[in-house]
């Protein structure tokens, strides 16, 4: 005699639930940027030099630590944004984001070791303090 289990609705809805406050996260990441850096490609400094502006993660996404630090997203122009994606150019870039933006740099590398539970939860807080103002 085998026992029939009901389907678990709760872990389903507690996924959805992650997956629409990381959508938001990632929107509200994507505006604080595009304030700061003024919406302009910080690569070449023009505004829509080649389309929309992509947020580039200096550091990669996959690192939740960094995920959501402001100083690892840069604004990108599309064409810049998939340069980046061929070859060296990617190690040309983190050389020249070091040498342009030393500070952010640092911050990206001591949050990058940093082990924290919240991920990016203390980022989003911080940034509707920001955009509110």
């Amino acid at each position: 005699m085998s026992i029939k289990r009901k389907p678990n609705h709760t872990t389903r809805n507690v996924r959805h639930a992650k997956a629409v406050s990381m959508r938001e996260l990632d929107k509200l990441a994507r505006e604080v940027m595009l304030r700061r850096d003024h919406e302009r490609c910080c690569y070449c400094n023009l505004s829509l030099c080649e389309g929309r502006l992509d947020p580039h993660h200096i550091e990669h996404r996959g690192n939740k630590n960094t995920k959501y630090l402001l100083d690892n997203l840069i604004a990108m122009c599309r064409k810049h944004h998939s340069e980046l994606n061929i070859g060296e150019s990617e190690t040309l870039f983190k050389i020249w984001f070091i040498h342009t933006f030393p500070l952010r740099w640092q911050a990206i590398q001591a949050a990058a070791r940093t082990i924290s539970p919240l991920r990016g939860k203390p980022y989003a807080d911080f940034w509707y303090e920001y955009l509110l103002t």
